[in-house]
């Protein structure tokens, strides 16, 4: 209500569920730009929508209670979401007091040993060519996009509510 009344802070936010998450996702985005760059895909252009599409947050929720979120940040051919996108995720993780860990990384963000770890072991992905999550499907069509799934633990304390709050923010 909030964000309506001020048309300076109005976004299209865009909600998209996929049951078969790179397949629906790369129809999804082949309609709303009217470009089949996928052949295995048939699909029509959206008639009516908006302007460009800023930023993604993909969202992989295999479990509704959990005590960690994973990230993925990658993208096709090396490439890399903006990185404001990511500090935003690790700064509204660390407000809310949820873990967040890299894709490759077995603890929290923060330790330089395990950070150095991590961007190796990102690196080395990067360079092999290969995807790991659907959120590197949106950076052929200049779309910024963040991965986050979540994890089980140990005590499991985060569920939908803070799931809800971390989303709200990022938008």
């Amino acid at each position: 209500e909030l964000i309506s009344k001020q048309t300076i802070w109005a976004k299209d936010v865009i909600f998209l569920i996929s049951e078969e998450e790179e397949y629906g996702i790369g129809a999804w985005l082949q309609s709303y730009h009217d470009i089949n760059t996928l052949p295995y895909i048939q699909s029509s252009p959206i008639l009516n929508h908006s302007g460009a599409i800023q930023a993604a947050l993909h969202l992989d929720m295999p479990v509704f209670a959990f005590e960690r979120l994973r990230m993925y940040v990658e993208a096709i051919n090396g490439q890399l979401p903006d990185i404001d996108l990511v500090v935003l995720v690790r700064q509204i993780c660390r407000q809310e007091r949820i873990e967040l860990v890299l894709r490759n990384a077995p603890h929290d963000i923060g330790d330089f040993g395990d950070n150095l770890l991590g961007l190796h072991a990102n690196m080395a992905w990067q360079a092999a060519g290969r995807v790991s999550f659907p959120s590197a499907l949106y950076h052929p069509y200049n779309i910024h996009a963040v991965g986050v799934r979540t994890e089980q633990g140990i005590r499991n304390r985060f569920t939908w509510q803070h799931i809800g709050r971390f989303t709200e923010s990022v938008l």
